[in-house]
C-alpha cells in the first residue's frame, strides 16, 4: 500500500507516525526542530488521512506498509517516532525489521494490551456520518455527545472535510478501524528483543505508561531509556512540544550506542 507522506530536510532520515484519528497535521510540530539536520518524513496510515483505505490493519501489516515505504524511497535505515498508535507501530517495525531502525522513540505507549478506550469515539463518528452535516459545527454538536472534553473532540474533528455535494465527510475509514479496534488495542509481538537504542516519552498526566508495564518494555527493549514530561498528558507532543522536541532531537544526537541500559522509575499515570 503506497501510504501518504510529506518530506521536508535532508541527510539522515527520520519517519514519524500518527497516532489513531491522527494525520501527518497532528506530527508536523515534531518536524520543524528537525527539518534543519534530518530528511523527515510525516507518514498517513492506511484508513488515515490521505492514504489508502485497507480492510485489515494488524500492526504486522501496517508495519510492512511503513517498509514498503522505505522501499519505495529507497531508505535502507531511518530512525523511527511513533506516538500513540503509531508507537506501536514503530515498536513492531523494529521487532520485525531490526536492521532498518536506528533507533526508536516511542511517544506515551507501551507494548501492551490496553482495554476499550474508543467505542464512544467510533459511535459518535457513526452519528456524523448518518446526519450528512452540512457545517462543522453542526458536526461538534453531535460529537460532543460522545467526546464532551473540547480537546479531545477538535482533535478528532480535523479529519472532517467538505464533498462535493456541501455536506461533510471524515478522511477515516470508520468501519475498518471498528472492524479492526480489537487488533489495535493489542502489544506489538516479537520473536527476539529489539537491540537497539529506544527511548519511550511519558506524559505525567498520562495513564498509557504505568510502573506495571515495565517488564513488558524491557523484555522487548532492553536498551531503553525514559524520559517523562511533566504537566502533560497523552498529548505532549502537541501540549509541550517545545520540551518533547528538544528530548528527541537530544536522544537523535547523542551517542549512546556504548552507554548501560536504563529506565528510571515509571510512575502510575
Amino acid at each position: 500500500m503506497k501510504l501518504n507522506f510529506a518530506r521536508s530536510g535532508t541527510n539522515i532520515p527520520v519517519i514519524i507516525i500518527h497516532g489513531l484519528f491522527g494525520s501527518m497535521g497532528n506530527i508536523r510540530p515534531i518536524a520543524r526542530i528537525l527539518e534543519p539536520d534530518y530528511q523527515v518524513y510525516l507518514l498517513e496510515m492506511r484508513n488515515h488521512g490521505d492514504s489508502p483505505h485497507g480492510d485489515e490493519m494488524s500492526f504486522s501489516i501496517m508495519a510492512d506498509d511503513v517498509i514498503e515505504f522505505m522501499d519505495y524511497r529507497e531508505i535502507e535505515k531511518a530512525y523511527l517516532i511513533g506516538h500513540s498508535m503509531g508507537g506501536k507501530i514503530s515498536m513492531q517495525i523494529a521487532l520485525n525489521y531490526p536492521e532498518r531502525v536506528k533507533k526508536l522513540i516511542v511517544a506515551d505507549i507501551a507494548p501492551v494490551h490496553y482495554p476499550n478506550f474508543h467505542d464512544a469515539l467510533i459511535d459518535g463518528f457513526y452519528a456524523v456520518l448518518d446526519a450528512k452535516v452540512k457545517s462543522r459545527q453542526e458536526a461538534d454538536k453531535i460529537m460532543s455527545k460522545y467526546a464532551p472534553i473540547t480537546a479531545e473532540r477538535t482533535f478528532v474533528l480535523k479529519n472532517l472535510y467538505r464533498k462535493e455535494d456541501g455536506t461533510y465527510g471524515l478522511k477515516l475509514n470508520v468501519k475498518a478501524i471498528d472492524k479492526n479496534y480489537s487488533l489495535l488495542r493489542e502489544a506489538p509481538q516479537g520473536d527476539n528483543p529489539y537491540p537497539g537504542p529506544t527511548l519511550f516519552i511519558k506524559g505525567k498526566d498520562s495513564a498509557y505508561i504505568q510502573a506495571k508495564h515495565k517488564e513488558a518494555i524491557l523484555s522487548l527493549f532492553p536498551n531503553v531509556f525514559l524520559k517523562i514530561i511533566e504537566n502533560t498528558g497523552h498529548y505532549l507532543h502537541v501540549d509541550k512540544t517545545k520540551v518533547f522536541n528538544g528530548i528527541v532531537k537530544r536522544f537523535l544526537e547523542q551517542d549512546i550506542e556504548a552507554e548501560s541500559p536504563k529506565l528510571p522509575p515509571i510512575h502510575p499515570g
